[in-house]
C-alpha cells in the first residue's frame, strides 16, 4: 500500500515477543490474584466479557471486576494452550483449571483476545461458552 510505513526486518517478531511477555505477565498476575500487578500490565484497562455483554472500562471498573471475580469464583488458574498473533494484538486459547468447594474439578477452555496499541495492552476480550462455565463452576 502506497505511503504505508515499512518495518525493519524482525520488528514484527520483536513486537509480538513484547506483547506476549505482557500477556504472560498479566496471566501470572491473575493466577496469583494480584490486582495491582494485573493493573500494571495495562496501558488503558478494559475488559469485555462477550457472552454476558459486560464491559469494564478504566482502572477503577477493571480493578473492581477482578476483585469481585476472585471473591466469588472458586480458585482457578489459567494456562495458555496456544497463541495466535495478529496486527492489533494476540489471541490466547486458555485452559482454566481448579476445583469447586465440593472438590469437583474445573477444567474448561476459552479464547481471550488481547488488544494492543503498540506494545501497550488496552483490552482483554473474553469468549467462552456459558453452559460449560455454569456446569464447571456451579454444577448447573
Amino acid at each position: 500500500m502506497a505511503g504505508a510505513p515499512t518495518r525493519a526486518a524482525g520488528s514484527r517478531a520483536e513486537l509480538d515477543e513484547r506483547r506476549l511477555a505482557v500477556v504472560l505477565e498479566h496471566v501470572a498476575a491473575e493466577n496469583e490474584r494480584d490486582v495491582d500487578r494485573a493493573m500494571r500490565t495495562f496501558l488503558r484497562p478494559r475488559y469485555e466479557i462477550v457472552p454476558t455483554g459486560d464491559v469494564f472500562e478504566g482502572e477503577a471498573a477493571v480493578r473492581e471486576m477482578l476483585v469481585q471475580q476472585w471473591e466469588t469464583l472458586p480458585p482457578v488458574t489459567y494456562e495458555a494452550l496456544a497463541v495466535y498473533f495478529g496486527d492489533e494484538g494476540l489471541v490466547v486459547e486458555t485452559r482454566t483449571v481448579g476445583s469447586r468447594s465440593d472438590g469437583h474439578p474445573i477444567d474448561m477452555t476459552s479464547m481471550n483476545l488481547f488488544g494492543f496499541e503498540g506494545d501497550g495492552l488496552v483490552l482483554e476480550r473474553c469468549f467462552f461458552d456459558q453452559v460449560t462455565v455454569g456446569r464447571e463452576l456451579y454444577g448447573a
